[in-house]
């Protein structure tokens, strides 16, 4: 049993520990002590009795009340007589520090009583004088006892830690879809009242106002532009043809102007044009009819 340690369930604070006295392990203990460390953070949750394997050695502890004591001994030593070490050094201890446990904030609070440690150490390491009918009937069958590695005990809070935080990620990663899901349906709503809005809007405007006013204004205005135009044209013509212009050919003199004037009056029956004393009149005195 190459180091025994007591510590509180609640929090994992070490209370009282015990080493052998030979240096020479004096580097693997090191390691080993800060593996029990980690052992007794994870006790939240696991079971009272177990036995973990590291390296060549192996960790039994026992959990009694509110202490948990561990020991640490080699594989070939027999799992029935640490538990026995371990339920006899956890029963004293309770008996003398119960009421103090709870109360102590520093570490290392009871080294006194390693004296005790030593003395059960040396009673149930020798296996030729003790006897197994000693133990105590508390004890259970060590063959029920379970059996785990080191890594597996430590890390496994580590996995739970990470599944539950995968977890919380994953809810709220449904709360923000559905969040996003009830704004799209929101935006979409709104969209369609607008739509609607819109188009009852359109139809009360044509049915008060008629629809197509604006459309014949737009037509009306380019209608005359066009008109204003052509009568220019019209006016350029008979100002040529009442003079004897050399340039401009016979059969468009002016007695041609009235098969002009049908012509145009058929192309565009918006423009009357009226012939006064024989001649056709100018540009102000053509007579425009609005539609």
């Amino acid at each position: 049993m190459e180091l025994s340690l007591i510590a509180r369930v609640r929090d994992g604070l070490i209370l009282t520990t015990s080493i052998e006295g030979n240096d020479r392990h004096d580097s693997n203990l090191v390691k080993y002590s800060n593996q029990a460390k980690m052992l007794f953070k994870k006790l939240n949750g696991a079971p009272a009795e177990q036995s973990v394997e590291s390296g060549p050695y192996v960790f039994h502890y026992i959990i009694k009340d509110k202490i948990c004591a561990l020991v640490l001994c080699e594989r070939n030593f027999p799992r029935k007589t640490a538990f026995a070490y371990l339920l006899d050094i956890a029963n004293e201890f309770n008996s003398q520090n119960f009421n103090k446990i709870e109360t102590v904030v520093r570490p290392y609070h009871f080294l006194e009583f390693d004296k005790y440690i030593q003395q059960a150490k040396r009673k149930y390491a020798d296996n030729g004088r003790f006897s197994m009918d000693a133990v105590s009937n508390e004890l259970q069958d060590v063959t029920r006892i379970m059996f785990s590695n080191i890594e597996d005990v430590i890390h496994r809070g580590e996995a739970l830690n990470i599944l539950e935080n995968r977890a919380t990620e994953l809810s709220g990663m449904s709360k923000k879809f559905r969040e996003d899901a009830k704004a799209l349906n929101r935006r979409s709503t709104i969209f369609k009242v607008a739509v609607a809005v819109g188009l009852c809007g359109l139809i009360f405007f044509i049915l008060r106002f008629g629809a197509a006013t604006p459309l014949e204004e737009l037509l009306e205005l380019l209608l005359r532009r066009h008109l204003v135009l052509h009568i220019i044209k019209v006016k350029v013509y008979n100002e040529l043809a009442t003079f004897d212009n050399p340039f401009l050919p016979s059969h468009r003199k002016q007695h041609n102007m009235p098969r002009l004037e049908k012509k145009w009056l058929r192309r565009e029956p918006s423009i009357r044009f009226v012939k006064r004393d024989g001649r056709w009149p100018a540009l102000p005195d053509y007579q425009i009819f609005n539609f």
